[in-house]
């Protein structure tokens, strides 16, 4: 009984442990994994304590097949975090790790096959030994027993080469070589020992200082080693040269960038600048600022050289966490082509502005051009006093009869009109939007005091005036320019 609770408790804490790892780092490769072996872990213990529970052949063969697949999916995943955590390589590029991984997908299918459809291949059935279901090996296996034992034997490899190969693993690994030895001890102490006949408390005893190890190696890999790679991969690999100084005005770091200029640590800062080929006038400047009691975040540009570069040095102080300055830090950018495009820029800006100006002017010319051509497309010839002729060619649309009453109304304007001649004899065709805006032409016209003559209106012209319904009651007609004319004469 007291190995059925231990069993218990220590599912209960495979479970909150895969669970905090995925929560904490849910974004890193090996903690996805371990959650997953968690859960193999999980499932094998809850087989086994299931199997306690119950009488049922059937259900103790499907809890036993369960375990046995579970067990399969546990070394595979186990191949997969070792890879993530030491062999990172193996996933990029052609990633050997699928080619690896097919090996154990087939074998896990294989056995999960055999069970599913009892063929007899690797199990024929179960047996009650010790007061707990066991599977009976089947005539293949011995042949999953070497698959399974020659997996565990690829992992070893991969964490022997792995240790060979990087020293910055090598403790991790030695956690994870000393679980597995007492692992191995453990059972076969307990293999003499006998202290349960179930088992269970000897696999937890087994399992346990393995599952602890990887928890250590999974938390230290998220939580420390990912931001320290990150922050330093990034800090070497900015474009911009990065200079840490501290109070005494040493360079105590140095990215690659700034590697790149010549400079060096543990060398004072103006000497360094000085030897790199810096301005005299640009590191007396800095050294002045970089004196000040309270340094102040500032950017100076610094001549460097011959041929001349210029750089942009931006200098921030390093403040600890009561405020006080424990160093500079100065990020310095080369802006040479940057002020050489600016100038450029600069130059063509100049040569646009002149560009447009000049295009301004042509517009304005354009815009007085076309004002004298709309002009002469509707003339006004005043032919006696206070009588206009506007004569009218071609097809009146919309916009060409919109432009006929501007030109109308401001020749209206300017002079005292009593007669309006329209002559329309040169009107082919006028479409129902130009004959409303002959309508209100005619009707402007009329309010403004002058009396509209048309002049040789054509049957369609007519037709479409008095389709739109246009009020001709104050408009009158003449058949020819000289008739109209000569009717005015005679009334005198």
């Amino acid at each position: 009984m007291l190995a059925y609770w231990i069993n218990l408790v220590f599912v209960m804490l495979e479970t909150a442990l895969g669970t905090f790892i995925l929560a904490r780092s849910s974004h890193y490769r090996p903690a996805r994994i371990f959650f997953g072996l968690t859960l193999c872990l999980i499932v094998i213990n809850s087989t086994a304590l299931a199997r306690n529970l119950t009488t049922d052949h059937a259900t103790s063969y499907g809890l036993v097949g369960i375990a046995l697949v579970s067990l399969g999916l546990l070394c595979w995943l186990m191949l997969l975090l070792f890879a993530a955590l030491f062999m990172p390589q193996w996933w990029e590029g052609s990633r050997p790790i699928r080619s690896i991984s097919l090996v154990y997908g087939l074998s896990i299918g294989l056995l999960a096959l055999d069970l599913i459809g009892q063929f007899g291949w690797f199990t024929t059935g179960i047996e009650l030994a010790n007061g707990s279901y066991r599977p009976i090996a089947g005539p293949a296996a011995g042949l999953m027993l070497a698959l399974f034992s020659l997996g565990w034997l690829v992992q070893l490899g991969l964490l022997g080469m792995a240790f060979w190969r990087q020293p910055a693993t090598r403790r991790s690994i030695s956690w994870l070589a000393f679980a597995i030895l007492f692992s191995a001890l453990t059972n076969s102490v307990l293999g003499i020992v006998k202290l349960e006949p179930s088992g269970q408390l000897a696999s937890v005893l087994q399992t346990l200082p393995l599952v602890l190890s990887l928890t250590y190696i999974v938390l230290r890999g998220s939580l420390f080693q990912t931001k320290q790679v990150a922050v330093q991969q990034a800090l070497q690999t900015m474009s911009e040269a990065m200079v840490v100084v501290d109070r005494e005005g040493m360079i105590v770091y140095l990215n690659n960038a700034a590697h790149q200029l010549g400079l060096q640590t543990q060398q004072p800062l103006q000497q360094a600048f000085q030897t790199i080929g810096v301005a005299v006038d640009d590191v007396a400047a800095l050294a002045k600022a970089l004196a000040q009691p309270q340094i102040q975040a500032f950017t100076q540009t610094l001549a460097l050289g011959n041929p001349l570069r210029l750089l942009e040095n931006a200098v921030s102080p390093i403040l600890d966490s009561a405020g006080q300055s424990q160093g500079t830090m100065l990020f310095i950018r080369d802006i040479t082509e940057l002020e050489r495009h600016t100038a450029l820029l600069e130059q063509e800006r100049r040569r646009l502005s002149v560009m447009v100006e000049q295009l301004e002017q042509e517009q304005i010319q354009r815009n007085q051009l076309t004002q004298a051509v709309q002009a002469l497309s509707f003339p006004t010839i005043p032919v006696l006093p206070g009588v206009l002729v506007l004569p009218l060619i071609g097809v009146l649309d919309q916009q060409r009869i919109i432009e006929c009453q501007r030109v109308l109304m401001e020749s209206l304007n300017q002079q005292p009109v009593q007669r309006l001649l329209i002559d329309l004899t040169g009107v082919q065709l006028i479409d129902a939007e130009g004959a409303i805006g002959m309508q209100r032409m005619l009707r402007a016209a009329y309010l403004l005091g002058a009396q509209t003559t048309l002049i040789g209106v054509r049957p369609e012209v007519a037709q479409a005036l008095v389709g739109m319904g246009a009020d001709l009651q104050h408009v009158a007609t003449a058949a020819t320019l000289q008739a109209a004319v000569g009717q005015i004469i005679a009334k005198g």
